[in-house]
C-alpha cells in the first residue's frame, strides 16, 4: 500500500511538472506580444522594451520558465494585463460568485438527475426513460454557450424572473 502511494505522488510530481510546461509552452506561443498588451495601444517602442525588461520577458524561454516555476511555487500567479492587479488577488475576488454557480448547478443536477433517473429506470425503455434520455442527450449535444444565452433571454427578459446582469448575492 506504501509503495502504492509512493508511486502516485511520484507520478502526480512528474504530472503537475508536465502540466505547467504545457500551460507555459501555450502562454508563450499564443499570438501578441504580452509586452505591448501591458503597455497599452498607444505605448512607444521603449515603454515596450522597459516592460519586457521588467517583466524579464526578453530572458530566454528556459530562464522564463525557471521563474515561473518559482513564482508558482511562492504562490505568486503574477499581475492580470486586464485589470492590472495581482491575479490571486483577482481570483479571490472572484471565487465567491464562481462557488455560488458551481454549488447552484450542483443542486440543480441533482434535484433533477436522481429522480429523473430514477423515473428512467422505472420506466426502462418505455416512453419516460426514452423521453429523458432524449432531453439528457440533447442537453449534451447543445453548445452550452447557446443555451445559457437562450436560458438569459428567456428567463430574464420574457419571464422577467432574474436579473439579465450581476449577480443574486450582490
Amino acid at each position: 500500500m506504501r509503495r502504492l502511494i509512493f508511486r502516485r505522488l511520484v507520478t502526480m510530481v512528474f504530472m503537475l511538472f508536465g502540466l505547467m510546461a504545457i500551460v507555459f509552452v501555450i502562454a508563450n506561443i499564443a499570438p501578441g506580444d504580452p509586452a505591448r498588451l501591458a503597455a497599452g495601444p498607444d505605448a512607444s517602442n521603449e515603454m515596450v522594451e522597459a516592460i519586457r525588461a521588467d517583466r524579464g520577458l526578453d530572458q530566454p524561454l528556459v530562464i522564463r520558465f525557471g521563474y515561473y516555476i518559482a513564482n508558482l511555487a511562492t504562490g505568486d500567479l503574477g499581475t492580470s494585463l486586464l485589470t492590472r492587479r495581482p491575479v490571486l488577488e483577482d481570483i479571490a475576488r472572484f471565487f465567491p460568485a464562481t462557488l455560488e454557480l458551481v454549488l447552484v448547478s450542483i443542486g440543480f443536477a441533482v434535484l433533477l438527475g436522481v429522480p429523473l433517473g430514477m423515473l428512467g429506470a422505472v420506466y426502462h425503455n418505455k416512453l419516460p426513460d426514452q423521453t429523458i434520455r432524449l432531453l439528457a442527450i440533447s442537453g449534451v449535444a447543445l453548445p452550452m454557450f447557446w443555451l445559457g444565452l437562450m436560458l438569459q433571454w428567456y428567463l430574464s427578459l420574457e419571464l422577467d424572473l432574474f436579473p439579465l446582469g450581476g449577480a443574486l448575492a450582490s
